[in-house]
């Protein structure tokens, strides 16, 4: 899985395009929201819904910033999310439009005059912390006399397997569907997330043949905080099965599936009663999601509805697959 920042484009009396550096801890959330239990309460720090701005003098590191390192913020006034199979597209618009917050005196204001002709030198992305930032201390940016300050950016984020069952990989998505439920309070709306159920393996996308449960059947083993990864096993010698004349001993048991020949129907090649197809040996990693909401009082729910997501691999044998997210 990879991170991308396509652009981020500031608007004033001109248009500039930069790209910002992404933190670790962004990188983080999208990896252990997948399987830690105690991380899935911070999929909505995802949502880079707040947009920081320094004034005047430049930000000593822009890989290290917090909140208290930047004057004002403004906040997301318009959220697309556009997805496929391998990939989502994340789109924010940041405006004055909406209001203005004064992070030292914790207060709003309407009034972007009052910051008219300062220099902006950094800007930042997060909600309750600094997920992104870029230096523009370089580029002339000034805040202009009774015009708007917009921001937009645009991120994209993409997966070496494939989608089954979403439009996109709900996991990795910034920005999230709603979900109604009803409690003894009223009827209230809830962001829908996506956590990682099993694993298995599969002759054919999206269909496990062998699934394996987290936390019952396999365990996560955790590399560090940006990627995770399973041990398992497929065929490498012929499959040996019990039947009538053959029993499981100390010596002799069944192994996993492996097809030594395999055999397809082909444009020269036709079944028939002495010729039909052979098994297939299993050519996907398989990972199997499922839906859940967290309420008002941040109880879990999961959903039955689930998707998969399908990595082809020719490896036989005992296999290590390690799953990982990183900046592109």
């Amino acid at each position: 899985m990879k991170i991308k920042n396509e652009y981020i484009k500031i608007k004033t009396n001109k248009e500039i395009v930069l790209h910002n550096y992404i933190y670790d801890n962004y990188l983080k959330i999208f990896s252990t929201t997948q399987y830690d239990e105690n991380e899935l309460y911070k999929n909505e720090n995802k949502d880079l819904n707040h947009c920081f701005i320094k004034f005047d003098t430049e930000l000593e590191d822009i890989q290290n910033a917090s909140r208290t390192d930047f004057d004002i913020s403004i906040a997301s006034s318009q959220n697309e999310i556009v997805g496929n199979k391998q990939e989502i597209n994340a789109l924010y618009t940041y405006t004055t439009r909406r209001g203005i917050y004064v992070i030292n005196k914790r207060e709003a204001t309407n009034d972007l005059n009052q910051y008219a002709g300062k220099k902006v030198t950094a800007l930042a992305f997060g909600n309750s912390e600094i997920m992104a930032c870029v230096d523009t201390s370089n580029y002339n940016v000034y805040i202009v006399q009774d015009e708007e300050f917009n921001v937009s950016r645009k991120d994209i984020i993409t997966s070496d397997a494939i989608c089954i069952g979403s439009d996109y990989p709900i996991h990795l998505a910034p920005l999230f569907k709603t979900y109604e439920y009803e409690s003894t309070k009223g009827i209230f709306m809830a962001n829908i997330y996506a956590k990682l159920h099993s694993i298995g393996l599969g002759a054919t996308i999206g269909r496990m043949e062998e699934e394996y449960i987290i936390g019952k059947d396999i365990n996560v083993i955790k590399e560090s905080d940006t990627s995770f990864g399973f041990n398992l096993r497929k065929g490498n010698e012929q499959s040996v099965y019990p039947q009538n004349n053959l029993y499981s001993d100390d010596n002799l048991y069944p192994l996993p599936l492996y097809v030594q020949h395999e055999i397809h129907p082909q444009i020269n090649s036709y079944c028939s009663e002495e010729k039909y197809p052979l098994a297939s040996n299993y050519k996907y990693v398989i990972y199997k999601y499922q839906l859940y909401y967290i309420d008002r009082g941040s109880a879990i729910h999961e959903l039955q509805q689930f998707y998969t997501m399908s990595y082809a691999t020719e490896v036989k044998g005992l296999f290590e697959i390690v799953n990982k997210i990183e900046r592109n």
